[in-house]
């Protein structure tokens, strides 16, 4: 999924209720789920500096759970005095959310709504055992091949237009959910 869904689904589980009772969250509390949200593609940026194409990302260890709960842990240990308890239980299901969209294309290649799709998201490393014959696959055959943005954009509409689709739905419901909030005179608190 691209950072755009991933952006909509972290806005609309940001205006989820914990308590009945909590108040409108501050910007810079959405801004951290946000950011939870978005969290596992830091990677994205960081492989090209070790010379390891970015769209590898899916298959480093830092997009897995593993690394979700050091995220979380790092977190907290910098803004647990800034934001609340609530703001940490969103931003979990924002960086959860993630890797289960992540990982979406490979369970709808099972109900055959998708071409064959390799794992995306390995949920028990280090013990998972599809891991290293992934990465093997990964830094052999797919490694070696020609991608460019087109190629890539070819691929995703054309091998997942259902999961284009859910994509679509995501940010089309989280664009109305933000005009609405704008309409009713919703406003976060600065």
């Amino acid at each position: 999924m691209t950072n755009l869904g991933h952006t909509s689904a972290a806005y609309l589980i940001s205006k989820i209720k914990v308590t009945k009772d909590q108040p409108p969250f501050k910007k810079s509390e959405v801004i951290f789920i946000l950011v939870c949200g978005n969290i596992f593609d830091i990677d994205y940026l960081l492989l090209p500096l070790v010379g390891v194409p970015g769209w590898l990302h899916h298959y480093s260890p830092s997009h897995t759970p593993f690394f979700g709960v050091v995220y979380l842990l790092l977190f907290y240990f910098l803004f647990r005095t800034k934001f609340s308890k609530q703001t940490f239980i969103l931003g979990t299901i924002a960086m959860l959310s993630h890797l289960v969209l992540d990982d979406a294309s490979y369970w709808l290649s099972f109900m055959h709504l998708t071409t064959d799709i390799h794992p995306q998201i390995f949920w028990l490393f280090p013990l998972d055992i599809r891991f290293l014959p992934e990465m093997k696959l990964a830094f052999t055959e797919l490694y070696s091949r020609a991608w460019s943005l087109g190629v890539i954009v070819e691929f995703y509409l054309i091998k997942t237009p259902v999961y284009v689709f859910m994509e679509l739905i995501i940010v089309i419901f989280a664009v109305k959910t933000w005009f609405k909030d704008r309409l009713t005179g919703f406003r976060l608190k600065p």
